[in-house]
């Protein structure tokens, strides 16, 4: 997971995030209910997930609001 392609993101901000797999040799898939929206506080956000290749996928999340960090992570 790469890190986060803003630091700081304020009220209605979108945050991505590169996820890549080293072994394609297994059919890859990730959803946006594989990925588990890390937060403190009052801290929110929506995920998306958009294929990029075949080992490749970004994660997007939009419409963040409230206070406190975000940060993600993927179920196995």
């Amino acid at each position: 997971i790469s890190p986060p392609s803003v630091a700081a993101a304020g009220a209605g901000a979108t945050v991505t995030y590169t996820v890549t797999y080293a072994d394609t040799l297994t059919d890859v898939r990730l959803r946006a209910r594989d990925v588990r929206l890390d937060r403190t506080g009052s801290a929110r956000g929506t995920v998306a997930v958009e294929q990029v290749d075949a080992a490749t996928f970004r994660v997007t999340v939009s419409d963040v609001r409230g206070n406190g960090t975000l940060g993600i992570s993927v179920r196995k």
